[in-house]
């Protein structure tokens, strides 16, 4: 964890944590079924909270739109992040965005390329786990909506259960004024 982004404040969150909690913390992330609960729920939130295990775990998810990104006004970037905490320590976090082009004048715009966009694992804080992302090549969709999707693989070795894989699909949408305009992840 030292020396990843984040690990700082994961460690302070953690520390003031009573000894308790943070022995049911160790617990929570050690376990893998824990672990695939935590994931399904981020994906079946669809942008709800979602508590488990008494509140222990909230899972939550958001869509970002940092507006324009070129001197143009037509490049446009859109993320949806989910992120999953225990005791209200960030655990998992992840994002899919997708970066396009928007031409034309207004009323008479379309996307008419994508330039970047994927996965990204930005916190995966399980001592057994693993999480790999596997991006498609992004599109523009026959509605004129710019769509990016990945493939988030988790594999989660126990001593006593051996390896544990979750799969989630998570795909966003980004529409013609830069906003999201849908999200899917299951």
């Amino acid at each position: 964890m030292k020396g990843q982004d984040g690990s700082e404040k994961t460690l302070e969150q953690f520390s003031k944590l009573s000894e308790s909690e943070q022995e049911k913390f160790i617990e929570y992330i050690n376990d893998p079924a824990v672990n695939k609960e935590l994931l399904d729920a981020m994906a079946s939130s669809k942008g709800e909270k979602v508590s488990l295990y008494g509140g222990d775990i909230v899972v939550r998810q958001k869509s970002i739109t940092p507006g324009e990104i070129s001197i143009r006004q037509a490049d446009y970037v859109v993320y949806q992040v989910a992120t999953s905490t225990v005791f209200g320590v960030d655990v998992v976090q992840i994002r899919e965005s997708v970066e396009y082009r928007v031409k034309g004048t207004p009323g008479n715009q379309t996307i008419s390329e994508i330039l970047n966009g994927g996965g990204r694992v930005d916190k995966y804080w399980v001592p057994l786990g693993k999480m790999d992302v596997k991006d498609d090549k992004g599109y523009v969709s026959s509605g004129n909506r710019a769509v990016q999707h990945s493939v988030f693989t988790t594999s989660f070795v126990h001593p006593k259960l051996g390896l544990t894989v979750n799969t989630n699909d998570l795909t966003v949408y980004g529409n013609i004024k830069g906003q999201p305009d849908d999200w899917n992840f299951k």
